[in-house]
């Protein structure tokens, strides 16, 4: 089956390896910004919440001690971030500070479904420190990872004078449910540990 996209004036090039890595790169900073924000933040009421309730502080050092199911859960909250953004807006925060966007191989903007089997699929695609992702993008004229081809999509990126203007009040609504979504699923454990003591 052939690809329709084809770049034009109006859709430029796809993005290469290099450029992605590093917008990733960025994204996992602020995804663990976030992680970490959360937890301290829910970690700091769970505290209050013992001082004034008599709740024994051992408890809460449970709670914070969830580290297995912790680092499932970041990875849950990262999957959200990338599929509220890409979903929403087109971009992730660290693909809109490196001029990228992701669209379907048709032209039309991705979607939440197409952002999601994207994120999903990170997870071939990061394996051997992004091999997996290179070989497959150095074998496609669109520069495609495994994950754009499964979803459809592609990634592009514009010229620093030709990049459309931002629809500000999409990425902020993408920006709110990737946060919310992300922090939510990263603090799932301890709120489960503090609630039913598992």
């Amino acid at each position: 089956m052939q690809n329709p996209f084809t770049p034009t004036p109006q859709m430029p090039p796809p993005g290469g390896f290099w450029v992605r890595a590093l917008a990733r790169i960025i994204d996992i900073v602020v995804v663990n910004i976030i992680n970490m924000a959360a937890i301290l933040a829910v970690l700091f009421l769970a505290r209050l919440w013992a001082f004034y309730s008599g709740i024994s502080p051992s408890v809460v050092n449970a709670a914070a001690n969830a580290r297995e199911a912790g680092l499932f859960a970041s990875l849950l909250g990262a999957i959200a971030y990338q599929t509220f953004l890409e979903g929403i807006y087109g971009a992730s925060i660290g693909k809109l500070l490196l001029r990228l966007h992701v669209f379907k191989t048709d032209g039309s903007p991705c979607t939440l479904w197409c952002a999601f089997v994207r994120s999903v699929a990170y997870l071939v695609d990061s394996l051997f420190f992004g091999a997996v992702a290179f070989l497959a993008m150095n074998s496609s004229p669109l520069r495609q990872r495994l994950g754009d081809r499964w979803a459809g999509s592609v990634v592009v990126r514009f010229p620093a004078l030709e990049r459309p203007a931002a629809d500000w009040g999409k990425f902020l609504l993408a920006l709110f449910w990737a946060t919310v979504s992300c922090a939510a699923i990263s603090t799932l454990p301890i709120w489960w540990k503090l609630i039913f003591g598992l």
